[in-house]
């Protein structure tokens, strides 16, 4: 007799197909991609209003710096995702604030070069050493392999964001 005939046992449910597990999978995926967002941008505006008013821009800015050493205005404007125009003025601001050096290139005194001052570093240290506690915090109970994968994850989402951002 068989298990469906059987009126003491349930019914077997089929399975999962692999298709439906990994649309699952990227459904949960993009939402706890989407929860992360808006935590990020929730966190942005905090910082933003209780730190001094350092916005995501200048902290680009600043981390384009402290990577390469110094900058032109322009390649400034390609790392903190601004028009020229704009960092300008977001440079005038970090150089009131002294985290900032402007200079005339020696060799071109057309161009100007931006480097970061002592203060600039100390922020840079400081936002770089609350950010390396804040991921040993919130991923310790994850292996390396997880959080290689989880590279990987993120890599691709924002290539493809950014895909998508060159198709609208």
């Amino acid at each position: 007799m068989s298990a469906a005939a059987d009126p003491g046992t349930t019914p077997a449910v089929a399975a999962p197909t692999a298709d439906a597990e990994r649309t699952a999978q990227l459904d949960e995926l993009r939402l706890a991609f989407s929860a992360l967002l808006g935590a990020e941008r929730r966190f942005r505006a905090r910082q933003v209003q209780e730190h001094g008013g350092r916005s995501v821009a200048q902290m680009r800015a600043i981390m384009a710096l402290g990577r390469e050493g110094s900058a032109t205005p322009g390649e400034l404007a390609i790392a903190s995702d601004l028009r020229p125009a704009s960092v300008t003025a977001m440079l005038d601001h970090m150089e009131e604030d002294r985290l900032i050096a402007r200079a005339r290139d020696p060799e071109d005194g057309r161009r100007v070069i931006v480097t970061l001052t002592d203060a600039g570093h100390a922020l840079l240290d400081e936002k770089r050493e609350r950010w390396r506690r804040f991921g040993d915090e919130a991923l310790a109970d994850l292996s390396g392999e997880e959080i290689d994968a989880a590279i990987r994850a993120l890599r691709a989402l924002a290539h493809g964001v950014a895909d998508l951002a060159e198709q609208d």
